[in-house]
């Protein structure tokens, strides 16, 4: 019975794939750490009034925030686009788990 010999392609691959789930496990902690929600401008009666909504338990609520400044508004805008940047991000990286995911179970395929 002959030994089988290391292959390198495989190491590379799994090395990657810890990687992959290291990021994801970061980008998933930025996404938490963001404010969670949308702001949402009412106007009542010609001023503006800010809600920040967010999916708590499978429904919509509302939560009043007032009149915000340039610079609260700014931060939650911030959020939203980082927000927006993470998913995307996290969707690539969960792409190319499933990838090397399968790259590395591809002997066992073979055989079977």
């Amino acid at each position: 019975m002959a030994k089988e010999r290391p292959n390198p392609v495989r190491g590379v691959l799994s090395e990657e794939a810890v990687v992959v789930r290291r990021k994801i496990a970061a980008y998933k902690e930025a996404l938490r750490s963001l404010s969670q929600g949308s702001l949402v401008e009412k106007k009542i009666n010609g001023r503006s009034y800010f809600y920040l909504a967010r999916r708590i338990k499978g429904r919509v609520r509302f939560e009043y925030k007032g009149k915000l400044g340039p610079g609260e508004l700014s931060r939650y805008e911030e959020a939203k686009k980082k927000r927006a940047m993470y998913r995307r991000l996290l969707a690539d990286l969960n792409a190319q788990a499933v990838y090397l995911k399968r790259a590395l179970h591809e002997r066992k395929r073979r055989a079977a």
